[in-house]
């Protein structure tokens, strides 16, 4: 008999979950051998949520099947689930232009709002003050393939233009169909986090940054005769 894998429950109760981090409750899940190269992203994600309990979570790419998780990820179910465990305030908008998908997804979810659109449409005219108060941006709206890698890697390069000037310090920003370093849909983004020196805090399946608006601290602003501004 195949497992049940169209929700996520427990394989064994938990005795007491309140005294359990959201990471902890999660490897007892029967999806948690299912994650396969998400495993270490989803753990990073879920440690940073519950910093961060009245947050938002913008998703771009919602839920498209039942039970794929080992394929689509199905990350919309977990934050349903988080919210669901621990997290009554944690707020998650998904966006997907494919109104087929936000059925699906709405179907298997209680506490997610979701918007039919482009996503770069839709976060260019997101409220502003959702957007300040968003604790993840998770990005996985156009499928991985030979085909279209440039337009997946600039979509959500695109997304990520629209919002990051009003993002704030501390939220993380992750891509799902990473491949390597060079290979997948976050291609772009990396080579913007890097030009501004922002590394990757996990690298897997899915690759995840933490914004910030430091400097490290032997790099000091100085007024310049000229009209660039001199590191030293």
């Amino acid at each position: 008999m195949s497992e049940d894998l169209t929700e996520i429950r427990f394989v064994n109760n938990p005795a007491d979950p309140k005294t359990l981090s959201l990471e902890q409750l999660f490897k007892l899940t029967n999806i948690f051998p299912h994650m396969g190269g998400r495993t270490e992203g989803f753990c990073h994600i879920l440690r940073h949520l519950e910093q961060y309990p009245d947050c938002y979570i913008l998703e771009t790419g919602t839920t498209r099947g039942v039970a794929n998780w080992g394929g689509d990820g199905q990350s919309t179910l977990i934050w349903d689930w988080a919210v669901k465990q621990k997290l009554p305030n944690l707020k998650a908008i998904s966006i997907d232009k494919d109104s087929n998908a936000v059925v699906n997804a709405k179907r298997q979810t209680q506490h997610i709002k979701y918007m039919c659109d482009c996503s770069v449409h839709a976060l260019s005219i997101m409220d502003k003050s959702i957007i300040n108060k968003t604790m993840l941006l998770y990005m996985d709206s156009l499928d991985w393939g030979s085909g279209n890698a440039i337009d997946a890697q600039l979509q959500h390069m695109c997304e990520l233009t629209c919002v990051w000037s009003y993002l704030p310090h501390g939220c993380m920003i992750v891509i799902d169909d990473r491949h390597d370093d060079e290979t997948g849909k976050h291609a772009f983004v990396l080579k913007f986090m890097k030009k501004i020196g922002i590394e990757p805090i996990f690298k897997g399946y899915q690759i995840g940054w933490v914004k910030r608006y430091y400097l490290p601290e032997h790099e000091i602003y100085l007024p310049n005769h000229g009209n660039n501004i001199q590191l030293v």
